[in-house]
């Protein structure tokens, strides 16, 4: 029996730990994870490899989020992406109405827990599977 193939999700983080962070957790919950450093290397990856959903940080040095949600957008209009931020320069609510506007499917506001990036990941690829745009199920919830 062949196994079907992880659903694959590209990190996009500027912040080594939180990168890690992100990366470990959402490996534990059966997802194949991809880190990049910033928008330009993300967009390198997504362009050169199949991903599943994309979820970025906002403020990053070179290409930041709300730039990199535009060229994901371009290149693919179906991608889906989660934008996730804790301010920066301005404020986050600005960001995360600027990344909505402009595709994302969810934001999360940072600081926020493990659990809830793990049922936004969940609820974002389910509701892109019922669109049609991703052929394999989630990984099921494990206690």
């Amino acid at each position: 029996m062949i196994e079907p193939a992880k659903i694959r999700l590209l990190i996009v983080e500027d912040d080594d730990v939180m990168s890690a962070l992100f990366c470990d957790a959402l490996t534990a919950a059966g997802y194949e994870t991809v880190p990049a450093w910033d928008g330009d290397m993300a967009l390198k990856l997504y362009t050169q490899s199949r991903f599943d959903l994309v979820i970025t940080d906002i403020v990053m040095p070179n290409m930041n989020g709300v730039e990199l949600i535009m060229a994901l957008h371009k290149a693919d209009p179906t991608v889906a992406v989660i934008a996730v931020s804790g301010g920066g320069l301005f404020a986050s609510e600005g960001y995360m109405k600027t990344a909505s506007l402009l595709g994302a499917k969810a934001t999360l506001r940072k600081p926020f827990t493990i659990a809830s990036l793990i049922t936004t990941v969940r609820q974002t690829l389910h509701e892109k599977a019922e669109a049609g745009k991703i052929l394999r199920p989630a990984p099921s919830h494990q206690a």
